[in-house]
């Protein structure tokens, strides 16, 4: 028999795939010609400066990090198509507040990326980093199945905050999302999820049935 998940997988291939172009990106509001061609030039300078500004030793870890998938990854599922061909970092070696430093001493405003960065900066997640790893110094980061006495502590807290019995840890925000997706279900008895490809952390969605991809303008 015919699933909902089944058929959402049939219809997967007709949903609509589209590359949006500098021309249709800069004229997606419908602003005059002439407004169109300083937005196209712009973008042209602005690709043109953040190659200039990678150093040698940069320009040489760029090159070997294409051949690593999960960027390419990245870059592709989140960045519009018009973008990727600007100079994003794709190694760093120090950070300091919202800013990153590459091999070369480049310090570039963080803006791509690290969602914390956005809210408080590095320098207070390096500090919760280096108290959370003194606490737990003694037992060590890689014992798996007991756990350390602080994680009490942050179970209380979250807790108190949701109002909830339970809580759920999870790694990464890909796990969370696709545990929430799960919950969801499980409550609403809907089989089947609409999923854009360029969402942040949808991409553990394609292990479960009954996902139906969106593509967005230039996905």
């Amino acid at each position: 028999a015919w699933t909902p998940p089944l058929v959402a997988r049939l219809l997967t291939p007709a949903v609509a795939w589209h590359k949006c172009t500098d021309a249709e990106l800069c004229a997606v509001d419908g602003a005059p010609p002439e407004v169109q061609a300083r937005r196209r030039a712009g973008l042209a300078a602005l690709a043109r400066r953040a190659a200039s500004l990678e150093g040698p030793r940069s320009r040489e870890l760029s090159e070997l990090l294409r051949h690593l998938a999960d960027g390419r990854f990245t870059d592709n599922r989140l960045l519009p198509q018009s973008l990727r061909r600007l100079s994003a970092a794709r190694h760093a070696v120090e950070s300091d507040g919202p800013y990153l430093v590459d091999a070369d001493g480049r310090r570039t405003l963080d803006c791509s990326g690290s969602d914390g960065a956005n809210v408080h900066g590095y320098n207070f997640y390096k500090a919760c980093v280096a108290e959370g790893n003194d606490r737990i110094a003694k037992l060590g980061p890689n014992v798996l199945g007991p756990l350390h006495p602080a994680a009490a502590d942050v179970l209380r807290f979250l807790r108190e905050l949701s109002g909830l019995d339970e809580v759920s840890f999870h790694s990464s925000g890909a796990e969370a999302v696709t545990a929430a997706v799960q919950l969801c279900r499980f409550n609403t008895r809907r089989r089947l999820v609409l999923a854009f490809d360029a969402a942040a952390d949808r991409g553990s969605l394609s292990e479960l049935g009954g996902v139906l991809r969106c593509s967005s303008l230039d996905a």
